[in-house]
């Protein structure tokens, strides 16, 4: 089985320091890019070609919601995972309509991510 690439955007190097550790010690996964910003993100996905963009909610230039909905334009079979600190449930729920795969707490993080991730990759090989 080909290992899900994913592209880990958010604007505080340690917490994408420590996701990539965390990543890179599980089989099936590879961090293929880091970005700084969505915008940033944006750019890197079409020649990294993730499965899976981890992206920050809040971010200055282009916000995590915005973000997943121009990805889905361009790549609709990219997941989108959005990770945040902030509990909004209309955020939640508007992500949820633009094909979000995931909404995840960052103080959910260690038990949400990894299943997120790989359940990511479960629904892309169902062809309906």
């Amino acid at each position: 089985m080909e290992d899900i690439k994913i592209l880990i955007a958010d604007d505080h190097p340690n917490f994408r320091k420590a996701l990539k550790c965390v990543l890179g010690f599980e089989d099936g996964l590879k961090v293929v890019g880091e970005s700084d910003s969505n915008q940033d993100a944006l750019k890197k996905m079409t020649a990294l070609l993730p499965d899976v963009i981890l992206a920050d909610l809040e971010d200055e230039g282009v916000d995590g919601i915005r973000l997943a909905e121009e990805i889905k334009e361009i790549s609709p079979s990219t997941a989108i995972i959005i990770v945040t600190a902030d509990d909004n449930s209309a955020l939640r729920e508007r992500a949820a309509k633009i094909g979000v795969s995931a909404y995840i707490l960052k103080e959910d993080i260690v038990d949400d991510l990894l299943p997120a991730i790989r359940q990511t990759k479960i629904f892309s090989n169902v062809d309906c």
